[in-house]
């Protein structure tokens, strides 16, 4: 399961603490109806700006999922779409930059789930 959250929250500052304790939450209702799911927590390619921390908060809860055994919990952060692969409506990425994160995303699909 792919779960992309932050993109379109705005410029305000979004605190490490909240961001963790909503995002737990999520996964634990997740877990209540897919208990065997590898999650993804992912931030897409359209522009991190203002929410790069989101990057770091993505790769420490992932880590702490880890730490206490649950290691199908994945940080994913796409690159953000570049001008020369086009740009969609309303800033949204183009069919090229869409190929790009495909590829990424079964990569590390492939990796979690060792897949050959």
């Amino acid at each position: 399961m792919v779960i992309n959250l932050g993109t379109n929250d705005g410029n305000k500052p979004i605190e490490e603490a909240a961001w963790d304790e909503a995002y737990r939450a999520f996964i634990v209702a997740i877990r209540s109806h897919y208990p065997k799911a590898h999650i993804f927590l992912s931030i897409g390619s359209m522009g991190h700006g203002p929410h790069d921390c989101l990057i770091g908060y993505n790769d420490r809860l992932a880590a702490a999922y880890a730490a206490q055994g649950d290691m199908r919990i994945h940080a994913l952060a796409l690159p953000n779409q570049k001008q020369e692969d086009g740009i969609g409506a309303d800033w949204h990425p183009s069919v090229k930059t869409h190929r790009i994160m495909a590829i990424l995303l079964v990569a590390a699909v492939k990796q979690a789930l060792a897949w050959p």
